[in-house]
């Protein structure tokens, strides 16, 4: 990657709103083992608004930037249900609900509906391995940060690959099992 280094975090609250052309966005996604981190995927559940407020989903992705070049993205909903989630926490938010506790809104790392494990910030190719997990600490900590300076009391990432489930762990993230119904691209 590029040795002058000006990194620069933006939110964007709409995927097509993402100024990068759909090469440059694939090209993070060339290690993911499905096709729902795909520019064309992500960009038609919102253009088509299946994944809209008004659907429950409120995006808000983060974008890693060097200078004018985009290293890095975590795909990120606001969401103040379960529903369509296919991680069915309900019995978690009628618990807190009952200690008087907030559940929702929460900030949730997933694509929408699709019941794919492979969940991971994506980066540049050319990123070095240190580099990636420099930048998946940077990103981490701005998306907590994100969520205490708007009142969102959860971040919750589903669907997970093995690196990014070992890597929460690593910043005290609880992890919790339950049964999943996945989808396998055979």
């Amino acid at each position: 990657m590029n040795k002058k280094t000006n990194l620069n975090l933006k939110w964007y609250q709409s995927f097509p709103l993402i100024p990068c052309t759909q090469t440059d966005w694939d090209a993070m996604v060339h290690m993911v083992a499905h096709p729902f981190f795909s520019y064309s995927w992500l960009h038609s559940l919102e253009a088509s608004r299946s994944v809209s407020p008004k659907m429950g989903w409120l995006p808000q992705h983060l974008t890693l930037w060097n200078n004018s070049t985009l290293i890095g993205a975590s795909i990120l909903y606001v969401r103040t249900t379960s529903w369509g989630e296919l991680v069915f926490d309900f019995g978690w938010a009628s618990a807190a609900r009952e200690l008087g506790l907030s559940y929702y809104p929460k900030l949730v790392g997933t694509v929408p509906a699709t019941p794919a494990q492979g969940y991971d910030f994506l980066f540049h190719p050319d990123l070095s391995w240190e580099e990636k997990k420099q930048y998946r600490k940077l990103m981490l900590s701005h998306i907590v940060q994100w969520a205490r300076k708007n009142n969102i009391p959860q971040v919750a990432f589903l669907f997970l690959n093995d690196e990014f489930s070992l890597f929460l762990r690593e910043e005290s993230f609880h992890l919790w099992g339950h049964h999943q119904f996945l989808w396998e691209n055979r």
